[in-house]
């Protein structure tokens, strides 16, 4: 099972969970969503960085953000607004992680190892091409 299922299964409960309090009223349930949405949050943080120290940095500032803007946009306090919201992210989160492709190295195993070679040494010439045509003092533009 991969981590972006795990969390997007994660995010449909906490989404979930805020239909969930539009349909009973009941105000634990918008904390147990916002609780798992926080994660997601940290998760999608999480994996916009490359470097590891600043993955907990950036996973935290996002999850701050949303916690703010959900403030701003007053789903504490009226249902209906949450409800929606929720049905909103139900569709977003598995969709947004279908999307999202992880930050990291990339590794090229088996017949994939051979495009991923051509593809830096076809960069690499049009790299020397371009720094061969525009040498210094010249006027070749």
């Amino acid at each position: 099972m991969q981590v972006g299922t795990v969390v997007s299964g994660i995010g449909v409960l906490g989404a979930g969970a805020w239909v969930a309090r539009w349909a009973t009223d009941l105000d634990p349930l918008l904390w147990v969503g916002a609780a798992l949405l926080t994660v997601v949050a940290v998760a999608a943080g999480a994996g916009m960085v490359k470097p590891v120290p600043l993955r907990a940095v950036v996973g935290v500032c996002l999850a701050l953000l949303c916690w703010s803007l959900g403030a701003v946009a007053g789903l504490d306090g009226d249902p209906v607004r949450a409800g929606v919201v929720g049905l909103v992210l139900m569709v977003v989160v598995p969709v947004g992680w279908e999307r999202v492709r992880p930050v990291g190295p990339r590794r090229a195993t088996g017949s994939s190892a051979e495009p991923a070679r051509a593809g830096r040494t076809a960069a690499r010439r049009a790299a020397q091409k371009r720094s061969a045509e525009k040498r210094p003092g010249s006027h070749a533009r």
